[in-house]
């Protein structure tokens, strides 16, 4: 959650941003470019890296069917895993997805995979009908009583971007392994960091206890469908394109795999110190100086405007903060200000480990459903305000809010001093060093042996070679 983040201006933002996208032709591209980054949570400012993908990325144009068109690469200050492009040019790639990458040519495939979004315009109508709708879809606020709470399941779903089609993204690999070839990458690049990708998605869903095909979490699968013949189909093209470049002359494609390890070296991995952090059931924020717990079951997902959870039977839970506020008294906040437009059936002060709250009950039909909404506002010292919301579409558990509101409290300079982002470190293999010795180097409580093979690209029983460099996440 973005220590800046002003609940009460993101449904302006949000409107603006479905006004830019109401058509295939931009308004204002810098603004849109704006938002965007701000919905992500900034930049990542290490201008060493920021200026690599550039140049990698900038390589890749010059060589796309469209070079004339004015591209730009962004590195987006998010852990999640994801990649894409608007129409204009504007290509994004976040921090998460630079973590799981091992090599340059790996980072070229990506990028050659958006760059060909664009030139294969595909983005166009794609980007006009939903990405408007699909931030308005994150914000929890007061329009009408039947859009008065946004449906959570959103926020842990389908994300910004809307979903390509299977023969686009067919196409888009076709076009990015074209790309790579004739930038002298080696072509084979894209289908190993496809496989990584497809690894890493189904690792989440295996800590977080979730089931089924597709990326529940946002990430690049959200909007990027995976099939299972698409690596498969990824290589077959790659060995097409090698073939071209040895009739070429080209026999040793570039990888570059320790230049790329060598400016990864100590980035952020996951949430920094500016967003919080998430451990497990525990929210933790070392600036806001606060914490919180969720229930057993529940999964915590940091964005960039808040932090939400999904748990069983549909529960959904949002956290966010306002600076300020015209109203002194959290009843009269949740009554006049949050939930002015909502039918409050049930509102009463209340106190949370020394802090003034009020808890206002609505119940809100949607899509012939009825849920339950729980409001709570906590005010805090210098006239925050602190807000939870739940939904509980059973209306049976009152224990998800009082377990998890009276779980919030403030965070004493010490404990918050504790609190420090995790970032990749690149290690060298030295004799008989094994996956398992690495995985207990791993400052990562969930799955460390999994991890440390998804980020290094390996398979159960693979060899490490003496002086080969690994990623390990360290703080």
């Amino acid at each position: 959650m973005n220590r800046f983040f002003k609940p009460a201006s993101l449904l302006c933002i949000a409107l603006g941003i479905s006004w830019l996208f109401a058509g295939a032709a931009f308004a204002d591209r810098e603004a849109t470019h704006q938002k965007i980054i701000q919905q992500f949570g900034g930049t990542v400012s290490d201008q060493k890296l920021t200026g690599y993908v550039d140049r990698v990325g900038q390589t890749l144009a010059r060589v796309s069917d469209m070079p004339n068109v004015k591209y730009r690469f962004t590195v987006l200050d998010s852990p999640m895993v994801n990649a894409f492009a608007l129409p204009e040019g504007d290509i994004y790639v976040t921090r998460g997805l630079l973590s799981l990458a091992n090599s340059e040519a790996e980072l070229a495939g990506v990028l050659g995979h958006e760059i060909a979004h664009v030139t294969d315009s595909h983005s166009s109508g794609r980007q006009a009908r939903s990405i408007g709708l699909s931030i308005l879809s994150t914000v929890l606020g007061i329009a009408t009583e039947s859009k008065a709470v946004a449906d959570l399941t959103q926020m842990l779903g389908s994300g910004y971007i809307a979903s390509y089609s299977r023969d686009q993204e067919f196409e888009a690999d076709k076009l990015g392994i074209k790309f790579i070839r004739r930038a002298g990458y080696f072509p084979g690049a894209q289908g190993d960091f496809l496989y990584s990708l497809q690894r890493e998605t189904e690792l989440a869903k295996k800590k977080a206890g979730v089931t089924g095909r597709g990326d529940p979490f946002g990430g690049f699968f959200a909007s990027h469908p995976n099939t299972a013949d698409r690596v498969e189909r990824a290589h077959l093209q790659a060995k097409k394109a090698e073939q071209r470049q040895i009739e070429a002359g080209v026999t040793s494609p570039r990888q570059a795999r320790n230049e790329y390890l060598s400016v990864i070296d100590g980035l952020v991995f996951g949430d920094s110190a500016e967003q919080g952090f998430v451990e497990e059931q525990r929210f933790s924020h070392p600036i806001l100086r606060l914490t919180f717990k969720v229930p057993a079951g529940f999964q915590l997902h940091n964005q960039s405007d808040a932090v939400v959870a999904g748990g069983p039977n549909g529960n959904r839970i949002r956290f966010d903060m306002i600076e300020r506020s015209n109203y002194n008294s959290p009843t009269d906040y949740i009554r006049r200000e949050w939930g002015k437009n909502l039918r409050l059936i049930k509102l009463g002060n209340t106190r949370v480990n020394g802090m003034d709250a009020a808890v206002g009950v609505a119940r809100v039909r949607q899509n012939n459903k009825s849920t339950l909404y729980r409001l709570v506002a906590l005010r805090g010292d210098q006239g925050q305000y602190y807000r939870f919301a739940f939904a509980d579409p059973q209306e049976t558990n009152h224990h998800v809010m009082s377990e998890t509101v009276s779980s919030f409290r403030r965070l004493s300079p010490k404990e918050a001093s504790k609190l420090r982002p995790k970032r990749i470190q690149v290690v060298q293999v030295r004799n008989n060093r094994s996956h398992e010795y690495f995985a207990k180097k791993m400052r990562v409580e969930k799955v460390p042996l999994d991890l440390f093979r998804v980020l290094n690209g390996l398979q159960p029983g693979q060899p490490l070679t003496k002086g080969q460099r690994v990623k390990i996440v360290a703080h």
